[in-house]
């Protein structure tokens, strides 16, 4: 019921990573879920003391998983992720497979995102495009003059209103594509917090992004 946004830059990296590790201990986990595959994720999982310890052990450290499932990872077996996830979960012994995805949100969460969208866009009701631009490395990001291109392109076929969302460090390269739009259509709202960002989201139809990593 907690989310734990990790943060690694710079020379910031080492000390972030033990305050993650350190939060990660206090917090008195009794299950930690390793969902995705890799040497960190399993020293995490057994750093967080937690008694039990899921996640597959297929990857070199999956032996510090104490109910660990010998599951490669969806692109090796042709499953998708919902599914993966799912039988990564057995020792939870799951009796619903729900395939609806959703992120818990608040209300006050919700209203804020009202209030911004209203403040923008003055009562339109859309159809609100939303674009993120950013990425966690220079070879997942597509060129900012193509975003820029796609915005006006959908301005124009969908008579679309276009936002565009940034993460921390991130300000800067959705400002170079909301300036090189040239339909008037458009806003650029900041996301304070991650459920900020997603209680915007849902009120998107559309979320075009790059494979952020």
């Amino acid at each position: 019921d907690r989310t734990r946004v990790r943060t690694l830059r710079g020379l910031a990296k080492l000390r972030l990573e033990w305050n993650y590790l350190k939060r990660l201990r206090q917090g008195r986990f009794d299950t930690c879920f390793s969902m995705h595959p890799g040497d960190r994720t399993c020293l995490w999982a057994w750093a967080s003391g937690a008694q039990w310890r899921i996640g597959t052990s297929v990857q070199p450290l999956g032996f510090l998983l104490n109910l660990a499932v010998p599951l490669p990872e969806p692109h090796l077996n042709g499953k998708d992720y919902l599914d993966y996830y799912y039988d990564l979960a057995g020792p939870l012994r799951l009796e619903s497979k729900n395939r609806n995805t959703f992120y818990v949100l608040s209300d006050e969460a919700r209203k804020e995102a009202q209030r911004g969208f209203h403040w923008v866009f003055q009562g339109i009701t859309g159809p609100f495009i939303g674009l993120h631009p950013g990425a966690s490395a220079p070879a997942r990001q597509w060129p900012p003059e193509r975003f820029a291109r796609l915005a006006d392109e959908l301005m124009t076929s969908e008579n679309a209103h276009i936002i565009l969302f940034a993460g921390p460090g991130e300000e800067g390269l959705a400002q170079k594509v909301f300036d090189q739009i040239r339909g008037k259509n458009k806003a650029f709202i900041p996301s304070s917090t991650l459920k900020n960002f997603a209680a915007c989201l849902e009120r998107c139809h559309l979320l075009i992004g790059n494979d952020t990593g």
